[in-house]
């Protein structure tokens, strides 16, 4: 799976989704270990930046751990507890999702605000002067 950039979600959540899935389809398993950040980031077409914020939603979770330096894993069911801030991490998380969401409807209103007013510039001045 790559990053769709016509996704309206982030690529970090993209990449987090399609893990959490891959967890709940049995297709990852308790106790494997995944692959490098850089090979993820290569398997989906982004920074590594972006798949570690994807890897910290599901630490957040509960379900990946991490075990420097061997590597992150997918978490036991019912295993090592998420950390404490892990709701509120979460939470912020939502939220930013919210706002990213809000401002990408913003931009694109402004942009077809813009589109419209370069159109009427364009047609004025066609127009003759007087």
């Amino acid at each position: 799976m790559s990053v769709s950039q016509d996704d309206p979600r982030p690529p970090y959540r993209q990449i987090a989704d399609d893990l959490r899935e891959s967890i709940e389809r049995g297709s990852l398993t308790a106790g494997q270990r995944l692959p490098s950040g850089r090979a993820l980031a290569t398997q989906y077409g982004v920074a590594g930046q972006t798949v570690q914020h994807a890897l910290d939603v599901l630490k957040a979770e509960g379900l990946l751990v991490s075990h420097p330096p061997r590597g992150v894993f997918v978490a036991e069911p019912g295993g090592e507890p998420a950390s404490p801030r892990s709701a509120e991490y979460t939470a912020l998380m939502t939220e930013l999702d919210g706002l990213q969401r809000d401002l990408r409807a913003q931009m694109d209103a402004f942009d077809k605000r813009l589109q419209k007013i370069e159109r009427a510039v364009r047609r004025d001045r066609g127009s003759p002067a007087g």
